[in-house]
């Protein structure tokens, strides 16, 4: 039980003064079970399946005219892109208007405009064990049937 200091005139009387309040018993219970879940399914099977979809995203977005892409070739499951002339906010919102689920800017990027001529940046894709060849293949279609003008009419857009 704690309690109350009217003020603080020492260290003594400020360590008195810290309560810890209630523990965060819910966080706790389920950093524990996501924990459990993530050792059950393995981290290399994680990476595996991670590493997959990247090297089928890479094969893929080559398909796709006009695409800037940075940086093909990594291991990391996260996939920078653009389309030459287009706003990457813009393109990011014309994805969402398909329910694709995308980042865009160069916040996030911003270590690739030492690598690339792209200042304006990109949209990230991330990869994750939810995810499977079906969604890379819904992105790809997304962005092959993209027209300058649609990112701007985002979900208006039919």
């Amino acid at each position: 039980m704690g309690i109350f200091i009217k003020s603080i005139s020492s260290l003594n009387n400020y360590k008195k003064s810290i309560k810890s309040g209630t523990p965060n018993n819910e966080g706790i219970l389920g950093f524990g079970s996501a924990l459990a879940f993530l050792s059950k399914i393995g981290l290399n099977n994680i990476y595996q399946h991670e590493l997959e979809l990247k090297k089928y995203f890479d094969k893929r977005i080559k398909e796709v005219k006009n695409i800037e892409y940075a940086p093909a070739g990594s291991d990391l499951p996260v996939c920078s892109f653009n389309i030459t002339g287009v706003n990457p906010q813009d393109l990011s919102n014309y994805l969402g208007s398909k329910k694709i689920v995308v980042r865009g800017g160069m916040a996030c990027v911003k270590m690739q405009e030492k690598f690339t001529h792209n200042k304006t940046g990109y949209v990230r894709a991330s990869m994750y064990l939810y995810n499977d060849k079906k969604d890379i293949d819904v992105l790809i279609s997304a962005l092959k049937q993209f027209k300058k003008g649609k990112e701007l009419a985002g979900g208006l857009y039919k």
